[in-house]
């Protein structure tokens, strides 16, 4: 009966010369839309390689079903003569597309307009944009939810009785999603593939059983703006080669359906690949949880503020692979409500390194500290900077509540990391090649920034930064000394591992001194980080080796 009204719509829609196959003036296109509806390919014959445009003006919903082009000669959809509104306060989606593959929807059709689609209304449980319904192969860009009842995006097909929608018989390839700006959504801003990668129970025929649902294979989402959204900001799943990066996400997670669903960015089971070079703020939750994922990701050059639980949070669940790694690279995190990397993921070979963490414990009753290993989680760390306070860091501004994690020129995070390019990890995240001695935290010291003094002034700060305090031999095997210059003497010492813990407090006893020297013979090897106090005030610090 459905498929009969489906029908009937489709052929009063064509009939009626709703589709139009002539271009409108300034449009490149082959067939146009001027109305609100379903329209079906099986009317239509759209061929590969053909545009169909969809007039500007006012629409209750679009649905498009079996549009199906090719991988040289995709269908395109995109915007004619301004800007497209989409939405009604219906149980449907803004727009849709089923069964349908090699497609691409494009707000690019005025350039009057960054986003040509705007999708501003929906019913409690609708989304603003869906793609499902076994589709695949898809790219979508510059389009606009402004109001979504459940998801901004939602893009998966869950598996049900029919065992065409199974992880056998299925699987969801080359999904592209870039240039968006999602906000003010019920619920997730994307919601991509399946979150029960171990499987989902469904009722056929009276009988319950396990169904796998399908997995996306080359998804890539980037260049995304996501704010205001009652869930997760932004959540994939079962996509094992994801590449997710650029995306800024801020206020996410603030009003959620249900517990634990207010994270910023969320990697569901079934999942691997890179997360790099998002920018994630101000959440209700954690700002990246990492859940059952495959394993073999890498997470890097992600700034991380402001956030209500941890900064980074990352198990294994059934369905993770054992013996794969995790690497957590040049992170930026800073006021984590409770932990700044906290990991229940024994199973994995974990990777910590060159990341800053600052201001963890921002909500005292947490109880947070900067690492946090259960359920026998171990990781290789190294080059890892903490602090209690965040000025302590070197960044630009952390005052404003846009916060900018840049490095000043005489930040102590300038030049004490290790060197990670054999993870792949070349440039920061503003695209900045890094060099040999890599910087901590995710963005490398540029001494030409606007953000930052002159060339002259910087490189002055870095020469009197570096003369300040000389820490020999390094590497060490049973002591290390201090030395600063003979106008400074020392009033105590602190030293910390690289996870941030405090494992020397020693004040000086020997009178009004610039040299001391310290026993490391007890610590084990590894990179330690050390505060010279001159004064209550008045810290200079730096690093040293214990082989």
């Amino acid at each position: 009966m459905v498929r009969i009204a489906l029908l009937v719509i489709a052929v009063l829609l064509y009939g009626g010369r709703i589709v139009d196959a002539q271009s409108p003036s300034g449009c490149n296109c082959d067939y146009t839309i001027s109305k609100g509806g379903i329209y079906m390919n099986s009317l239509m014959n759209v061929l590969p390689g053909k545009t169909v445009c969809i007039q500007s003006g006012r629409y209750d919903h679009l649905r498009f079903i079996g549009f199906v082009g090719t991988s040289a000669q995709p269908i395109r959809f995109i915007n004619c003569g301004g800007q497209v509104n989409v939405g009604i306060d219906e149980y449907y989606s803004g727009i849709q597309f089923e069964a349908s593959r090699y497609f691409v929807l494009s707000g690019s059709g005025d350039s009057n307009y960054q986003y040509g689609f705007k999708l501003d209304q929906s019913n409690t449980d609708a989304s603003g944009l869906s793609i499902g319904v076994l589709s695949s192969d898809c790219e979508v860009e510059r389009v606009e939810v402004a109001k979504a009842g459940f998801a901004g995006f939602f893009i998966k097909t869950d598996p049900t009785c029919d065992p065409v929608t199974w992880r056998e018989k299925f699987t969801m390839y080359n999904v592209k999603l870039h240039d968006n700006y999602i906000h003010d959504t019920g619920g997730e801003g994307m919601y991509i593939g399946n979150s029960f990668y171990s499987g989902v129970n469904v009722t056929c025929n009276g009988a319950v059983k396990v169904v796998y649902p399908h997995l996306i294979q080359g998804l890539e989402v980037y260049n995304n703006r996501i704010e205001h959204t009652g869930a997760e900001g932004l959540q994939y799943g079962c996509a094992p080669d994801a590449q997710v990066h650029h995306n800024h996400i801020d206020y996410a997670g603030i009003s959620p359906f249900a517990k634990n669903q207010n994270n910023g960015l969320q990697i569901s089971g079934g999942s691997g690949g890179d997360c790099y070079s998002n920018i994630i703020r101000h959440v209700a939750g954690t700002g990246l949880a990492i859940l059952g994922h495959l394993g073999n990701n890498r997470i890097y050059n992600n700034v991380i503020y402001d956030v209500g639980q941890d900064g980074i949070f990352c198990d294994d669940r059934p369905g993770s692979l054992s013996n794969t790694s995790m690497a957590f690279l040049n992170n930026t995190i800073s006021k984590a409500g409770r932990d700044g990397i906290r990991l229940y993921n024994e199973i994995n070979v974990n990777t910590i390194a060159n990341n800053v963490i600052t201001q963890t414990n921002a909500i005292p009753a947490l109880g947070g500290r900067a690492f946090v290993f259960q359920q026998g989680a171990r990781a290789d760390m190294v080059a890892n900077f903490v602090a209690i306070n965040t000025a302590t860091a070197g960044f630009v501004d952390v005052s404003a509540d846009s916060a900018d994690f840049r490095l000043t020129p005489c930040s102590p995070l300038i030049r004490a990391g290790v060197n990670v390019s054999s993870w792949g990890v070349l440039a920061d995240l503003d695209g900045k090649l890094r060099d040999g001695a890599y910087d901590i935290g995710a963005y490398s010291f540029s001494p030409d920034s606007l953000n930052t003094a002159p060339i002259d002034v910087a490189l002055a700060c870095l020469n009197q930064r570096l003369a300040l305090v000389i820490a020999y031999p390094s590497p060490t095997s049973d002591q290390v000394t201090l030395l600063l210059p003979e106008d400074q003497f020392i009033d105590q010492i602190h030293i910390y591992n690289s996870m941030g813990q405090r494992v020397i407090n020693q004040l000086n006893t020997q009178g009004r001194t610039n040299t001391l020297t310290i026993s490391v013979a007890h610590l084990p090897s590894g990179h330690y980080f050390f505060d010279i106090f001159i004064n209550p005030s008045d810290i200079i610090r730096g690093r040293f080796i214990k082989q």
